[in-house]
């Protein structure tokens, strides 16, 4: 197990850096200042799982430089990261102070993303300092303005965040329905790593009703999911909760290999928060080993490191000393103990450590003392029972109360309808009865007419939604036609190029040959018409050579020879030979051949980009950036041109961007587009190579 955890460690440190290495080398390249701080951001938010401290030191740059040019959203997603760290490293003050700030500029810019963003990290902040009812408030707060924009991946976070602080609070039954909605919310929109985290709380719900046989399958099932991911912080958590589940299932050994797996990867994030619950754990496993001296050294670990359960702590050291026979300091700690839980109003330990007092008492032969705390003892389990059967009985007459109020209500209103309705009854007996059946049928008319009417709206509006979806499906039907007849004419084309090509080369290639050969062999006659002849020779020669030319050219030669990165260098070459506009031309990772599918593709894409650039952008400055990892191809072309608003109506896409999302969707790959007018244009495309 040992061994496993060491290559899972190396294995995640070596994913996660590639990741990194990336954007420090997109840092070096990058040219404006919001591209810097866009791309400081996103190697913070990185650093979140590796290294807490790195990723504080480049959001603060990030947000420095920000600041410095008045970039609002760089400056917002800055300080979000910085807020982020400081929850990770436990620094909860900090983090709220960042938060606050937030929030203000959020409500003042009207951003509801950005205000519901940072109200679910204020609930999570109050939540972890203790204050459950503000954190309550602040998360459902967030997650009815996510609810409006309809995001879902993160109403199904904000859902997880509530039903652990009910179950904080004792409340789990609204607890297990939070957990349950969350992860329902994140099988049906396909959220894994979201899936991973509900399974992870399930399983420590499910440690806490002591139901440790489920809990260890659901954290079996998030820790499959989260190794997939790298995620270290995710994973010391499952960690914990599978070396809770082991314990209390007896498994001592097992448990204690994950209690120290999760403590590694602690302290190789920098975590501070939770190390006293883990060395408290191990402490218990070896307590119960009957290892005192190491329990004893844990537990004091334990004190050392944190302060907020230092009344379980200092019980457990005064049981270990117990067994050890060490009454007097046994009893110093169970005092401390006692201290530590009356101050923070913890009931439970109160009443165990009573009973372990007076027990040493007795076992001193201290009976005074023994009987006193006994009767403290007694005192506090009568109070918390009767505390207990007070909270029972007020809500059952609460909810009596309610039923006998509620019945009362419908009795009153019954009897005083049927008084109403008596009183006009006697009234118009006599006086008004053709008057009423005159109304009746008159109301029963109207009645018919409003229902009618309604059935026919109700119809008119059935049809026009009908209407609707039917264009819709018809628009779907002729895109999808669309691209299909695009690829295949691109296809078409790709296989005549080859033909022509080839039928150049060896037919009318072989033709010319077999003519220089015959026209060798009236050389002997070429005295009388040696200009002519030797013209003619000339013009046969160029001949040969154009259609040798023509043919290279047209099957791709120093792509199909040399592969995708030098047919793009000779096609840089040949464009800026024109003098019309200028390629940087960038790749990285592109040590071998692709697929010829996949590099003949990509080089038409780049080739009908540039046509568009050279024809519609008024651009004087391309680059061309190819990046390739081991399993996706990232392309990025970037002008300074005259750029479009895609936003406008009256944009539509052409037929060259047609022809290139269809070669995308070919390599089943992903584009994107980043314009507006007078800023240039960006195209992102990302195609699998595996």
């Amino acid at each position: 197990m040992l061994l496993f955890l060491l290559l899972l460690l190396l294995n995640n440190a070596f994913g996660q850096n590639k990741t990194v290495d990336s954007l420090l080398l997109e840092l070096n390249q990058v040219t404006t200042k919001k591209q810097v701080v866009n791309t400081l951001n996103e190697i913070a938010w990185q650093f979140r799982n590796i290294n807490l401290e790195k990723g504080l030191v480049y959001a603060y740059r990030a947000e420095k430089i920000s600041d410095s040019i008045n970039y609002q959203e760089g400056y917002l997603t800055s300080l979000n990261r910085i807020g982020i760290l400081y929850i990770n490293q436990g620094k909860y003050i900090e983090a709220k102070g960042i938060y606050i700030k937030i929030l203000e500029q959020e409500k003042k810019d009207e951003d509801i993303y950005g205000i519901a963003r940072a109200q679910n990290q204020l609930g999570i902040i109050n939540k972890r300092t203790g204050n459950i009812n503000i954190a309550i408030e602040y998360t459902q707060n967030s997650m009815s303005n996510f609810e409006t924009l309809g995001k879902q991946k993160l109403v199904a976070t904000t859902a997880n965040n509530i039903g652990s602080m009910y179950k904080q609070l004792g409340d789990y039954e609204n607890a297990q329905q939070y957990y349950l909605k969350s992860l329902d919310i994140r099988e049906k929109i396909g959220d894994k790593r979201g899936i991973a985290y509900s399974y992870l709380n399930l399983g420590a719900f499910n440690n806490f009703l002591e139901n440790y046989d489920i809990a260890l399958k659901d954290l079996k099932k998030s820790e499959k999911i989260l190794i997939e991911f790298e995620d270290q912080l995710g994973l010391s958590k499952i960690y914990n909760n599978i070396g809770i589940s082991y314990f209390n299932l007896n498994n001592l050994d097992e448990s204690l290999i994950y209690y120290n797996q999760s403590l590694v990867l602690k302290e190789k994030l920098g975590i501070l928060s939770n190390r006293n619950i883990l060395y408290n754990n191990i402490g218990l496993i070896y307590e119960k080993k009957g290892q005192l001296d190491k329990a004893l050294d844990y537990y004091k670990k334990s004190i050392s490191n944190d302060s907020g359960n230092l009344s379980g702590n200092y019980n457990n050291i005064g049981n270990v000393l117990r067994k050890k026979n060490k009454l007097n300091e046994s009893i110093e700690f169970y005092h401390k103990s006692l201290e530590q839980a009356q101050k923070n109003n913890k009931a439970i330990v109160q009443l165990e450590v009573l009973k372990n007092i007076s027990d040493i008492y007795a076992q001193i032969g201290s009976f005074n003392e023994s009987v006193k705390y006994n009767n403290l003892f007694n005192a506090l389990r009568d109070s918390i029972e009767l505390s207990y059967k007070n909270t029972m009985e007020v809500r059952v007459n609460y909810e009596e109360e309610k039923k006998r109020s509620e019945l009362l209500l419908k009795d009153k209103e019954i009897s005083q309808a049927n008084l109403e309705t008596s009183i006009s009854e006697n009234k118009r007996k006599n006086t008004l009865l053709y008057g009423l059946l005159i109304g009746f049928v008159l109301l029963a008319i109207l009645f018919f007419s409003i229902w009618r009417t309604s059935k026919q709206k109700q119809r008119i509006i059935l049809a026009e939604k009908n209407e609707k979806i039917n264009q819709q499906k018809i628009q779907e039907l002729l895109k999808n036609q669309e691209l299909k007849s695009i690829n295949t004419m691109i296809n078409a084309q790709e296989k005549e190029r080859k033909r022509i090509a080839q039928d150049l080369h060896d037919r009318l290639g072989s033709m010319l040959s077999m003519v220089k050969i015959h026209f060798k062999s009236v050389e002997d006659v070429k005295e009388n018409n040696a200009d002519q002849y030797n013209l003619a020779n000339n013009l046969l020669d160029n001949a040969c050579e154009e259609i040798r030319k023509i043919a290279h050219n047209m099957s791709s030669g120093v792509l199909s020879k040399f592969g995708l990165i030098p047919a793009l260098n000779e096609l840089k070459t040949t464009i800026e030979k024109s003098n019309q506009i200028e390629i940087d031309f960038i790749d990285h990772g592109i040590d071998d051949r692709m697929k010829n599918e996949i590099e003949i593709n990509v080089y038409r894409i780049i080739q009908e980009l540039i046509s568009n650039i050279l024809r519609h952008a008024n651009a004087t400055e391309v680059t061309i950036q190819i990046l390739k990892n081991h399993s996706n191809l990232g392309v990025m072309v970037i002008d300074n041109g005259i750029g479009f608003d895609k936003n406008n109506h009256s944009y539509k896409e052409g037929m060259g961007l047609l022809n290139i999302r269809s070669r995308v969707d070919k390599l089943e790959g992903e584009m994107t587009i980043d314009s507006g007018k007078g800023n240039g244009t960006t195209i992102n495309i990302n195609i699998p190579v595996l």
